[in-house]
């Protein structure tokens, strides 16, 4: 399920559907798969393919956090007690992904 996500996610090999993107990876999701549950929350988070729900994206993110998948902990501890906007947490994640990457 999460790798049809991924495809609706990219369009790859389909045409490009954030929708479709977001069904898939809800499936996934709740079924404890934790980037699943990282990329629903993102997109509850941002409104990209669903309504924006930040309720439910902080649910999602503190399941796949508490699995241990980094990025979904940056998002959750930062957001347990104030709001921070996405875009922050987006360049947050960014910057921890190249500094792993160039390790």
């Amino acid at each position: 399920m999460y790798n049809l996500g991924s495809l609706y996610d990219h369009g790859r090999g389909v045409e490009q559907s954030d929708a479709k993107a977001f069904g898939w990876f809800e499936q996934a999701a709740r079924k404890g798969d934790a980037m699943a549950q990282y990329n629903v929350a993102v997109m509850l988070d941002t409104g990209r393919g669903c309504e924006v729900n930040v309720s439910k994206a902080l649910t999602f993110f503190e399941q796949s956090a508490k699995q241990g998948f980094s990025q979904a902990q940056v998002s959750w501890r930062g957001r347990q007690d104030k709001e921070i906007p996405a875009d922050e947490i987006i360049l947050i994640i960014l910057i921890m992904t190249a500094s792993t990457n160039n390790q």
